[in-house]
């Protein structure tokens, strides 16, 4: 029997779980969405719902396998866990695309810019099941993965892993300043703060997260509760964001209808003054 240091909390697993059942919900709706209006905005808000569902749901079958003591099973999670968060790298600047209001530009480049994100995400996954050593491996353990039961389950993170770090932060950065300059220009605070204010919770969960790794301890105001902050983050970015798109949907709906109505009594006063 594996004595760990830490072992597993119900508080870590049940917010992963329930986070994910909230999520799956999110995706389906926007998929039937797309499906029904082939709007590129609810693809987009697809792509991302993908992501923060696979991640999410890893995390959580991460844990259980860890409970289990199966880390080869959990390590597979762990790799498609992180092959989920890569789609961030193609589904944020997507996103953004469809979201905000930016100049013809400033589009191009976002245009560039998502194109080869998606390039890149596209190699990351091929990597990461031809070469999973380079990424998350699914052979060789990490180093406490007998010392935290949370981590029995988890490979080592490649270079590559690191890489996509990287290029993740930089994205994250450049949707912050997005969101920033299209609210000071435009004011559509109503579509935009809400995604907004979940990109800030992303971040904020990340950052908690990280501190963790290297101190052991949560700083911020559930310390005692061992769950990941970043999947309470990323589901309530995408979460917020799929609220303020379908603000956005229902807005241009009653527009509409009311263009109607307008058009049907222009008309209807037109038939009265010819007769």
């Amino acid at each position: 029997m594996i004595q760990f240091q830490q072992l597993i909390e119900a508080s870590q697993v049940f917010p992963a779980i329930f986070c994910a059942g909230v999520l799956f919900f999110g995706l389906l709706l926007y998929l039937l969405m797309y499906i029904n209006s082939r709007d590129t905005l609810h693809l987009s808000m697809v792509f991302i719902g993908i992501a923060g569902f696979t991640f999410v749901l890893s995390e959580s079958l991460i844990l259980i396998m860890g409970w289990l003591l199966k880390p080869d099973t959990g390590m597979q999670f762990h790799r498609i866990e992180q092959v989920g968060a890569s789609l961030l790298i193609f589904g944020i600047p997507y996103f953004l695309h469809q979201m905000l209001e930016i100049t013809p530009a400033w589009k191009k480049v976002n245009t560039i810019i998502y194109k080869i994100m998606l390039g890149i995400t596209v190699l990351i996954i091929i990597v990461a099941f031809i070469y999973p050593d380079t990424f998350v491996s699914v052979t060789q353990h990490r180093h406490d993965w007998l010392l935290r039961q949370a981590d029995h389950g988890r490979g080592v993170e490649g270079p590559l892993y690191m890489v996509r770090d990287g290029i993740l932060a930089l994205l994250i950065v450049y949707a912050f300043f997005s969101f920033i300059i299209d609210m000071l220009i435009h004011k559509r605070l109503k579509y935009l703060l809400m995604s907004f204010i979940g990109l800030l919770l992303a971040i904020y969960g990340a950052v908690i997260d990280v501190i963790s790794v290297y101190t052991g301890q949560f700083y911020d105001f559930t310390p005692e509760f061992r769950y990941a902050r970043f999947v309470v983050g990323i589901t309530l970015f995408i979460l917020l964001s799929m609220g303020a798109v379908l603000r956005k949907y229902f807005d241009i709906a009653k527009e509409t209808e009311m263009l109607h109505k307008e058009m049907a009594k222009e008309a209807e006063i037109t038939l009265f003054t010819i007769v």
